[in-house]
């Protein structure tokens, strides 16, 4: 804990203790303008306020923040997982196999995990390239985390982050939608570039991966199919707006074990329901099939629901 007596920046009359806004980012891994945008827009952290006007922060502070910073990797959204209780955060992060410090798991040491730029600060550099429409920097920086973070650990611990970030920006207009566009293209270049070699060198079961007709948006697939390549299956992208028909037709050709159906987060599960139930009709009982993305399960007899990323891949490894 720092007193003020040992505060550079404390002014005669400041006689609140506690940790300072840069410590409190350095331990939870969460960049200071991020804390700033919570603190603004959740009311948390909340500071206490010295006389001099400098936030300063009780050490429940870094549990709380650490217990949050895990949910949102874990596939929480921010506005979630910030006014949640702790017991909710923690059975959440319990379920999803995350570690509830909130640290990275892979550092060696601590002095790695200090140095080495947090997920936070990772998404927030990205998020300024997008904002520059800085293709080649965006390029470079996504290249480099994919070779530092192995192919799983990017798609689940920053690509996911990182467009579920700039979505809910677009949404409160502090980016547009040609960023979002900018960004996911980019992404999805390089996701392919990742799925597709290891998907054609296997040998292992096909996977027919498809949004239905009224789902225009295949990036969250890509990122499936990343984790699908690297559990040595065979890949069959079809993409967004793909009829029921159609993927029945096809996952019959390929004698796929399973397939994947896309969905964005917000879409009506009374909608897709009965193109759900006729490709559960006309396919084989032999093929799983896996609906994904959609926040609610549609509870249709025959069709696994995995409401995110880190549910398939766990999904995938139980199997």
């Amino acid at each position: 804990m720092t007193s003020a007596s040992e505060d550079p920046t404390s002014s005669p009359g400041d006689a609140v203790e506690g940790i300072s806004i840069g410590n409190l980012s350095r331990a939870t891994g969460i960049p200071i303008a991020t804390l700033r945008t919570w603190e603004r827009r959740h009311g948390f952290p909340r500071p206490l306020r010295r006389a001099s006007g400098h936030r300063r922060y009780t050490p429940d502070a870094i549990v709380g923040l650490r217990l949050v910073r895990a949910a949102i990797l874990a596939g929480m959204r921010p506005g979630e997982a910030i006014p949640a209780p702790a017991a909710t955060l923690r059975a959440y992060l319990a379920a999803a196999g995350v570690d509830e410090s909130g640290l990275d798991p892979q550092a060696s040491s601590q002095g790695r995990a200090q140095d080495s730029p947090s997920i936070f600060e990772q998404v927030e550099g990205l998020i300024e390239l997008v904002r520059g429409l800085d293709g080649p920097g965006l390029d470079r920086e996504l290249h480099r985390a994919s070779q530092t973070l192995g192919a799983q650990r990017f798609v689940l611990d920053l690509v996911a982050p990182l467009m579920r970030e700039i979505g809910e920006r677009w949404a409160r207009n502090d980016l547009d939608i040609g960023h979002e566009h900018f960004a996911s293209e980019r992404v999805r270049e390089l996701l392919v570039e990742i799925w597709r070699p290891l998907s054609d060198r296997t040998v292992g079961d096909a996977v027919v991966l498809a949004c239905l007709s009224d789902e225009e948006h295949a990036l969250g697939l890509h990122m499936a199919a990343v984790l699908l390549a690297l559990r040595n299956h065979r890949v069959v992208f079809l993409g967004a707006g793909t009829p029921a028909t159609e993927i029945e037709s096809v996952s019959r050709q390929c004698k796929a074990a399973m397939i994947a159906i896309g969905s964005s987060p917000h879409a009506s599960a009374t909608a897709i329901r009965p193109a759900l139930i006729e490709l559960r009709k006309q396919t084989p009982g032999r093929t799983q099939i896996l609906l994904g993305g959609l926040e609610q399960d549609p509870l249709l007899s025959g069709v696994c629901w995995l409401r995110d990323l880190r549910a398939l891949a766990s999904w995938l490894d139980r199997e």
